[in-house]
């Protein structure tokens, strides 16, 4: 009984709601040289979604979904993953070109991958 309920809350709240598939070149961990944000990174699985906030707390959150998109050059990624509250999202803007990523807020801070996922 107990893994049939386990069953039904992975599927409602965890599995992911479909949309894009986040490409290989987004998942690992991404650091930044802005000062304002040294003790901060985030990491991007193909379903979850870690930020280091600082202090070593660490808040992980499955990814429900992806959109994709081109933006002049980059590509956007609209990420929705969910905490106790309900959805949220955080925009993405990947470079091809410099393999650095920006958030859209604050945008002018560039993200650097420092490591990729095992096996990437």
């Amino acid at each position: 009984m107990l893994a049939a309920i386990w069953l039904v809350v992975t599927v409602v709240f965890v599995w992911p709601e479909g949309g894009d598939e986040l490409p290989a070149a987004l998942l690992g961990t991404w650091t930044t040289s802005d000062v304002r944000y040294a003790d901060r990174s985030m990491s991007i699985t193909d379903s979850t979604l870690t930020l280091l906030v600082g202090d070593d707390t660490r808040l992980t959150y499955p990814i429900r979904r992806v959109h994709h998109r081109p933006a002049d050059g980059e590509s956007r990624y609209d990420i929705v993953y969910t905490d106790a509250g309900g959805d949220l999202q955080i925009v993405i803007f990947y470079d091809p070109q410099g393999a650095t990523l920006r958030l859209s807020n604050p945008a002018a801070v560039i993200w650097r991958r420092s490591t990729t996922p095992a096996g990437g």
